[in-house]
């Protein structure tokens, strides 16, 4: 809910902007670790975080047989194409396909559901993609140690045959590509001497401590109490080791990208499956005391700024976000640019989600997003550290653990939805904060959930000048473009029946008068009250935006009969296991594809477009995304999932700081000595079925 601009600064506005700027209260740099959070009115905000996604044309997740970048920067005799980031996986672009008509078809009054409309085809590769994963499940441990060698090039760590064991017994799915995140975070660590990594963590303090198969902790940190006792869970298969966590929304290590290429030249070159006899078969484990003869390593520092300039040098040289800079310093928001090609269709749907949250691929990405240019917590090193966190950005070099509101069963988080599709109202609805960084007069119209909040609101768009500044110009005809004529000409009235979307605080770094009010936005948006999981999924579309972090309702409106519609730079444990267009809706981070997905999947109905100008909805292929997800979320994100990832995360963590590594690993199963006994549950449903069904 949105006011319409004032073309007229108050006298008093103008002496509190100066007052803004020039006082302590101004431009923010950093903020004390752990952050303090400011109570909110709305019941499904707090320290919480959130995610999103672009595209690459002619370049679907269907087709993409995902390998971490170090992978596809090693393995140069099959073939594979050189690294272009370090920091994220590199997708295949050999089932590339050309670009596709208009949205705006010669019917101009509907959407045709054929071969021109990329929406059909992203679905059906989705599904394609889904079964394909499904069908290199392992079943027993021998098959999982074979896919391992096959993905990593190394035999499985230490403990393997435990943690098949345990996530068997659970009734987890087992398929080597759901743990590939793990292998893209700890990849450069192969090249940093293990005496050094553990004298780091040391180091860094604030730590979880594995000892014995149990866990302690010296911090009273919400977040690592919480992780404490997820990593509990599967202690007793761990070897002793200390686990650094970050105590901050945002993540904090980014290392320039000609480091971390050597990294991983390096890691690549110590790669290598061992003869079964000579490797051994367990992890030397190391604790919070000193060793002797530990390496001197320097203070750590900390870099206060905003994580935009060190997120362009942690980029390839070639890639996009490298490119104009006065494109990053432009005064206004545009909608589109000379890049957008690269990462969209023609109909700007998102085509690959792991390009389509890569900063780097977006030369105006700091338009576009508050965290990167003014963040909350900035506190960024340079320095490659084993430092753990629940999200992080593509060229972020934290390691991810699953985010602890996901995991602890917070009640405003694990509301369930009773309510079928059929039932649901035919509307979008979205309640936040006003976070995303801190914001201040000058920049507020680059953050990211205030600029969705203008675009969905049709009276703001109805009454944004030509000095508007999210409503440019040429970002009205970027965002109309696309549409059949009938919702052109209505826009204002179809998003206004289409969307429900409110601030329930404003989030203002000046102390207000009124609570959630603030003096340079109260012109623009209206505060509504928040509302609970279960008001919101009486409503079929879920957008989820990020917020200072990534988003802690995502999971939650996974596992709702609603279809999450997902937009994200921030990366989380659960990526490799959640496939775009089968189990949500990707948006991409600039929003310019928003009103076309709501086109595609809404319409417009004669009220609104006229008898003339109906566009007919897809609300069928939306029920299927969210039933889909919402099955499939059931099955992978469960509170056990989360405790077998930590598992497998920590194991290998355990073997990297080991001083023998190379030579340290599980090869039971090739000396005839597995103890695992069969009959294990196998309990996941109709997954099996899923994977038929999929055409």
């Amino acid at each position: 809910m949105l006011r319409p601009n004032l073309p007229v600064i108050s006298a008093v506005s103008c002496v509190l902007l100066v007052f803004y700027f020039f006082s302590p209260f101004g431009l923010h740099d950093s903020a004390p670790s752990p952050p303090h959070y400011r109570p909110s009115t709305d019941p499904l905000e707090g320290p919480t975080v959130e995610w999103a996604f672009s595209s690459d044309q002619g370049s679907s997740d269907a087709n993409y047989d995902y390998k971490p970048a170090y992978e596809a920067a090693q393995d140069h005799s099959n073939g594979e194409q050189s690294l272009e980031s370090a920091h994220q996986a590199v997708p295949d672009h050999s089932n590339e396909q050309g670009s596709h008509d208009s949205a705006h078809e010669a019917q101009e009054s509907h959407y045709v559901d054929n071969e021109e409309h990329s929406i059909p085809r992203l679905i059906r590769e989705a599904d394609l993609r889904y079964s394909s994963m499904l069908a290199s499940r392992s079943q027993t441990v021998e098959e999982a140690a074979r896919a391992y060698r096959a993905r990593r090039g190394r035999h499985p760590p230490p403990g393997f045959d435990l943690w098949f064991k345990y996530a068997k017994e659970n009734g987890a799915i087992i398929v080597e590509e759901l743990w590939d995140q793990i292998y893209h975070d700890l990849e450069p660590f192969w090249a940093v001497p293990p005496a050094q990594i553990r004298a780091q963590a040391r180091a860094l303090g604030m730590a979880v401590m594995v000892k014995n198969g149990h866990t302690d902790i010296h911090t009273d940190w919400f977040w690592h109490v919480i992780w404490k006792r997820m990593i509990d869970e599967v202690a007793f298969m761990l070897p002793d080791m200390l686990i650094p966590l970050n105590s901050m929304d945002e993540p904090r290590v980014m290392v320039p990208w000609a480091k971390i290429t050597d990294y991983i030249t390096i890691a690549g070159e110590k790669k290598s499956i061992t003869a079964a006899s000579s490797t051994r078969r367990t992890v030397q484990g190391w604790w919070e005391e000193s060793e002797d003869n530990t390496p001197e390593i320097p203070d750590i520092e900390w870099h206060k700024g905003a994580p935009y300039s060190f997120a362009r040098e942690a980029c390839s040289p070639s890639s996009a976000i490298r490119g104009d800079y006065k494109l990053h310093n432009s005064g206004s928001v545009p909608l589109a640019s000379s890049s957008s090609k690269n990462w969209t269709s023609s109909h700007q749907f998102v085509e690959n989600s792991t390009l389509g949250s890569d900063t780097c691929q977006d030369p105006a990405i700091a338009a576009y997003h508050g965290a990167l240019i003014s963040p909350n917590t900035g506190s960024t090193s340079q320095i490659l550290q084993p430092l753990f966190g629940g999200s992080k950005f593509a060229v972020n070099n934290d390691i991810l653990l699953p985010a602890p509101m996901y995991w602890n069963g917070e009640a405003r988080f694990e509301m369930g939805d009773p309510t079928l599709w059929a039932g649901k109202q035919d509307t979008v609805i979205w309640r936040g904060t006003a976070t995303g960084g801190r914001h201040n007069a000058m920049n507020w119209p680059h953050f990211h959930r205030h600029r969705f909040a203008a675009l969905a609101n049709g009276t703001k768009f109805e009454q944004a000048g030509d000095h508007d500044r999210i409503f440019t110009p040429s970002n009205q005809q970027a965002a109309i473009d696309p549409l059949p004529t009938s919702i052109q000409k209505n826009l204002a009235k179809w998003l206004n029946k289409r969307n429900d979307v409110a601030f329930t605080d404003l989030f203002c770094d000046l102390p207000m008068p009124e609570w959630g009010t603030c003096w340079y936005l109260d012109e623009e948006y209206t505060v509504s009250l928040g509302l609970s999981l279960s008001q919101q999924f009486r409503m079929k579309y879920l957008p989820d935006i990020d917020g200072n972090s990534f988003s802690g309702r995502y999971r939650s409106f996974l596992l709702s009969r609603s279809l999450p519609i997902k937009a994200t730079l921030y990366r989380e444990w659960h990526d490799s296991r959640l496939i775009a267009w089968k189990h949500f809706v990707p948006m991409n981070n600039r929003f310019s594809d928003y009103y076309s997905l709501l086109a595609y999947f809404v319409g417009c109905e004669a009220d609104v477009c006229g008898e003339d100008g109906v566009v007919d909805g897809h609300d069928k292929e939306a029920e299927n995304i969210a039933m889909a997800g919402k099955e499939w979320a059931e099955k992978v994100l469960r509170k056990v999932d989360m405790q077998i990832y930590v598992a497998r995360v920590l194991l290998e963590f355990g073997r990297v700081t080991d001083d023998d590594r190379e030579m340290v690993g599980w090869v039971d199963d090739l000396i005839g000595d597995v103890k695992i006994e069969d009959g294990a549950s196998d309990d996941v449903g109709n997954v099996e079925e899923d994977a038929e069904a999929a055409p």
